[in-house]
């Protein structure tokens, strides 16, 4: 029996993305990290935790397919990208 996979363009784009922020985190010292600059803004700025909270939280949602496309974030800045093309 084979297998077959096939790679749509978003699937392409989420291992790109996963590979850099691994590539980051290995080549970055160790208070450079992601987490550590985002304690860091957390500390500085509440309003900097906030937005950083907000963003987490709705890439969590668009990628669990957990809100409709309608509420998505993510959906409306591909529409505005897409219309401005």
């Amino acid at each position: 029996m084979r297998w077959k996979l096939q790679l749509r363009t978003g699937d392409k784009a989420v291992i790109a993305l996963v590979g850099g922020i691994a590539v980051y985190e290995k080549l970055v010292r160790d208070d450079e990290d992601l987490i550590s600059n985002r304690v860091a803004a957390y500390r500085a700025h509440p309003v900097g935790r906030v937005l950083a909270d907000a963003v987490i939280l709705a890439t969590a949602l668009h990628l669990s397919e957990s809100v409709p496309p309608e509420l998505d974030v993510f959906h409306w800045a591909m529409r505005y990208v897409r219309r401005r093309k």
